[in-house]
């Protein structure tokens, strides 16, 4: 196999960047044969948030990949189940069809109306062409020299006689609109409408070949939270009211649209007009999201290298009747394995294990030692007392107990030389360590800033930081592959990225999404300072020795104190969740007897690493509502006061020459 340009895999991490045809990019999700998609005609409303596979899941189901080419013998089945025709709105295009500039919302609605003709027909036609080439059971249906129907003649025009000449037809029409918009006060182009020509041109087809007889066409509007409210009053039209040949449905990020309201002020109604599917809850599981990682990363290598994984079958991932073998736990034990080797990591136990042999760590953990006994007062007992070259995981965290009321140094000593994992739970650094060894090997790595923190590297942590972004975790695989070659000073032809490539590459990605958050929608800048501080507040509390509550990496509000937030910090809130800034979960720790619903507000764990906190969902930090207004909309001065309140009230570590360290160096 070549090694070149393996990097090259992973630079495409957009399905705007991918052919329209996905056959060999779209691994069949764990959740596909539990889809209505095949089953029922009804709409369907795709959301989620960015990278989780929205536009791509859309790509799949629409005819340049149902009847692709690389295919063979295609059951023409599929024409039953629904075939796409997939539109991504073009928001530039779209922002010219506004009443403000060409004189009234009716205008402005017949103009829009007409671009849905427009793409839709256009589409249509490539549908035509596709199937004429189609590898289908019983060979292609060549219909592009076939008449179209009387009366679709009669609506577009003697200018288009047959089915081949549609899409140009089509297109000439979308180009006409173009120069129009762009010179509104000029005549404009003859407007009709897609409901008035589509039914009859899919009854026509249905007609001309029995493959054909049960033809359903599904039309996917992509990105329709881009649409303006009249414009997206008018595909809800087209969603209330499908016909039997065909129906609209649209993908969407999650929250970003409140109402669905058609012209008639009908509300577009959850199992009676539409069904939802909710890719990033589909793919939160994380479990699932590890598998699909890992044949990804697998499919992506297997290009290039020798896996080395004998129950890896690229065809058995685009393949729906083959999800049982992949659900197999033989199978997801050798996938998983097997990029694991490509992406090695270590467990906190084992890194812990080099603490003792790493000068700078293990004075680190010295000084922590240090302060705890000064904190107690004892003058006795040594650092050297509390190091068990035969348990490092328990010494590391015997340092960080030292610096709490209790246990007394005595007692954590007693309990260290009594440790023993192999004779039961009774000793309480089992619950000790398991509690505390993350958290104290963050704080470790905190302080030498240079150093790559090998709790972001590994396979496991690259999914944990990543889920259930997709797209995160190709970005993550492309920068380590990317400093490897660089390294190397050659292209990629080992068969793993080292750890330390990997820690630096998860930082230098974070970073780089980090800074990407100010171009997310018109709030972004806001967006960025509120990660960026949240981000500084949750340093602070990583940085408190005694560990008290490890791993403090997001928030909750009380619900008695919810309606405290001003309506700018809840429209913040909601544009956080929209861009997948911020994600909002159900509290299921608190046990208050309150009707209200408590949330906890988690950000994303793809930005842990640049503020080198964990991306382990364990502890919270408890807010109050006047407290979140002003790390959403406080002035700097004002945020700077409330870090220092927090800072004092932990004790955190100062430097050695008495100066709180900037928490956002």
């Amino acid at each position: 196999m070549n090694p070149t340009n393996i990097v090259d895999e992973f630079v495409n991490n957009r399905a705007e960047l991918l052919d329209a045809d996905v056959t060999n990019e779209f691994i069949v999700p764990f959740f596909f044969d539990r889809l209505t998609l095949q089953r029922d005609r009804k709409s369907v409303r795709v959301i989620g948030g960015r990278g989780c596979g929205k536009t791509i899941f859309l790509r799949y189901f629409s005819h340049r990949t149902q009847l692709s080419r690389s295919k063979r013998d295609i059951d023409p089945v599929i024409f039953g189940q629904g075939i796409g025709l997939y539109w991504r709105t073009d928001t530039g295009f779209c922002d010219l069809i506004k009443p403000d500039w060409l004189g009234s919302e009716r205008r402005a609605s017949m103009a829009f109306i007409h671009y849905i003709a427009a793409v839709v027909l256009e589409e249509f036609g490539y549908f035509v062409e596709s199937l004429s080439s189609a590898p289908l059971a019983g060979g292609g249906i060549d219909l592009l020299s076939r008449p179209l129907p009387e009366s679709v003649n009669a609506l577009l025009g003697p200018e288009v006689q047959n089915y081949g000449q549609l899409r140009a037809f089509a297109k000439k029409r979308r180009f006409e609109l173009s120069r129009w918009l762009q010179n509104p006060d000029k005549g404009e182009p003859d407007f009709f409408r897609i409901d008035d020509a589509l039914s009859e041109l899919a009854e026509d087809l249905a007609d001309a070949d029995e493959r054909l007889q049960r033809l359903f066409i599904r039309i996917f509007v992509d990105e329709f939270e881009n649409l303006k409210p009249f414009q997206q009053r008018i595909i809800c039209d087209l969603v209330k009211h499908p016909k039997a040949r065909y129906s609209f449905s649209v993908a969407m990020r999650r929250d970003s649209v409140e109402d669905f309201v058609t012209n008639g002020n009908e509300q577009i109604v959850e199992s009676h007009d539409i069904r939802t599917l909710d890719l990033e809850s589909r793919l939160g599981e994380i479990a699932d999201f590890r598998i699909m990682a890992a044949e990804l990363l697998l499919m992506k290598f297997s290009k290039k290298v020798d896996v080395h994984c004998p129950s890896f079958d690229i065809d058995r991932l685009r393949d729906p009747s083959r999800l049982d073998e992949r659900r197999s736990e033989s199978y997801r034990q050798a996938i998983r394995e097997a990029a694991s080797v490509l992406l090695p990591g270590r467990n906190a136990s084992e890194i812990a294990a080099n603490i003792g042999a790493d000068a700078p760590l293990l004075r680190r953990w010295r000084d922590v030692v240090v302060r705890g006994l000064k904190k107690h007062k004892d003058d006795q007992l040594k650092p050297d007392d509390f190091w068990r070259n035969d348990q490092p995981a328990a010494s590391v965290v015997a340092g960080f107990l030292l610096n709490r009321e209790s246990p007394r140094p005595k007692d954590v000593l007693a309990n260290l030389k009594a440790y023993d994992p192999v004779l039961g739970r009774a000793n309480p650094f089992f619950d000790w360590i398991g509690n505390n060894l993350h958290g104290a090997l963050f704080y470790l790595y905190d302080g030498l800033p240079l150093r790559a923190n090998p709790l972001y590297a590994g396979f496991d942590r690259y999914c944990q930081m990543a889920a259930p972004n997709i797209r995160f975790f190709m970005e993550f695989c492309h920068t380590a592959l990317l400093e490897t070659t660089i390294q190397l000073d050659a292209p990629f032809g080992s068969e793993f990225v080292p750890e330390e490539t990997q820690a630096l590459a998860a930082k230098d990605t974070s970073s780089a999404l980090l800074k990407d958050v100010a171009n997310l929608g018109l709030r972004g800048r806001d967006l960025e300072s509120i990660l960026k501080r949240l981000g500084r507040l949750f340093q602070a509390a990583h940085r408190r020795a005694s560990l008290s509550e490890p791993e403090i990496n997001h928030f909750s509000i009380d619900g008695a104190d919810k309606e405290a937030l001003t309506s700018e910090t809840k429209a913040l809130l909601r544009e956080a969740k929209i861009w997948s800034v911020l994600y909002e979960d159900t509290d299921t720790k608190n046990k208050a007897d309150s009707s209200l619903a408590q949330h906890d507000y988690v950000p994303n764990a793809i930005y842990s690493a640049h503020f080198g906190i964990s991306y382990r969902k364990r502890r919270k930090l408890s807010l109050k509502a006047g407290e979140v207004n002003l790390i959403f909309t406080g002035s700097d001065s004002h945020f700077e006061q409330l870090l220092k309140d927090y800072i004092s009230k932990w004790d955190s570590l100062q430097e050695p020459h008495g100066r709180a360290r900037d928490l956002f160096e």
